[in-house]
């Protein structure tokens, strides 16, 4: 709850002309009624209905992503090459010299922000050329760097998975 109040502090902190682009797409509940809280603050217009809109369409529509959470969400739009950034204290799921390395760069290219006050002046200050900044060569670079690093198929991953199919399929006859 404290992290989330610190979000929606900070959000606050964004230009008005940003402000009014903004979507907020709640998840799930989990005890923090987001959506409320998010409405509360922001107005009920900026609250995106997932029932009505798939996330798929949702980031292929959006300027850019903010997630809090690297996981779908977060992945999704790197492979559409859509505009994203990681904002909070993500040391959790980078949990070795490796994956730190590959945090740290992400930091370094701004595709993550260990607070939401750094994010929100990266946005504040970058809001009208974000494009410029997502095709920078170094942006390109580490947004593939973190697709191959952790979600890259194996080269051979269409024929393992047909051979599984059929293995379980035999399975499922027998």
């Amino acid at each position: 709850l404290t992290n989330f109040n610190s979000i929606l502090e900070s959000l606050k902190n964004l230009n008005k002309n940003l402000k009014q682009d903004l979507k907020y797409r709640p998840k799930e509940n989990a005890g923090l009624d987001s959506s409320k809280r998010f409405s509360k603050i922001f107005g009920a217009q900026f609250l995106e209905n997932p029932k009505s809109l798939s996330y798929y369409n949702s980031i292929k529509e959006s300027k850019l992503i903010i997630c809090f959470i690297p996981q779908t969400s977060f992945i999704e739009p790197l492979y559409a090459n859509i505009p994203t950034i990681l904002v909070g204290n993500n040391y959790g799921f980078f949990d070795n010299k490796e994956r730190r390395k590959l945090l740290l760069q992400m930091k370094n290219d701004k595709l993550f922000f260990d607070n939401t006050k750094e994010a929100v002046k990266f946005l504040n200050k970058n809001w009208g050329n974000i494009e410029n900044w997502w095709n920078k060569s170094g942006t390109q670079k580490i947004r593939k760097k973190i697709l191959n690093f952790y979600y890259s198929p194996e080269k051979d991953f269409s024929k393992k998975l047909f051979n599984l199919i059929k293995t379980e399929k035999r399975s499922l006859v027998n």
